[in-house]
């Protein structure tokens, strides 16, 4: 995952026809086997974040990471974002089913397959 990735997901995230502001996002990382992507960036991605969200109702974000690199950069997301004031409360997990949960999705819920340009 590069810099340029995570750019293009949050610009075709928030322009993808089924987006509503307020939606609650669940981010399974878990599946990330490379990441590049220095500390200033992350810095960047969530100021330019809480900027857009300024815009959007209050929502919630659940990050799910298992590896301590991945952990600890979502972390940094996390703070960074809290910094900036975004209105995205964020919270970290290490299990799909706690995320999940966390969120309100019931166990039920589907997942689609996600659009070409929502993938890494």
């Amino acid at each position: 995952m590069t810099r340029e990735q995570v750019e293009q997901w949050f610009s075709t995230f928030d322009r993808h026809p089924d987006y509503q502001t307020g939606f609650d996002e669940l981010w399974d990382l878990t599946e990330v086997e490379h990441i590049d992507m220095p500390t200033g960036t992350i810095r960047a991605v969530a100021s330019k974040e809480a900027k857009t969200r300024a815009l959007h109702e209050p929502a919630r974000a659940a990050i799910v990471v298992t590896t301590p690199l991945l952990v600890g950069l979502a972390r940094m997301y996390q703070t960074y974002s809290e910094i900036e004031g975004t209105n995205l409360e964020i919270e970290l997990f290490d299990t799909l089913d706690a995320a999940r949960q966390w969120i309100g999705l019931p166990d039920e819920f589907v997942f689609d397959e996600l659009p070409e340009g929502l993938k890494f």
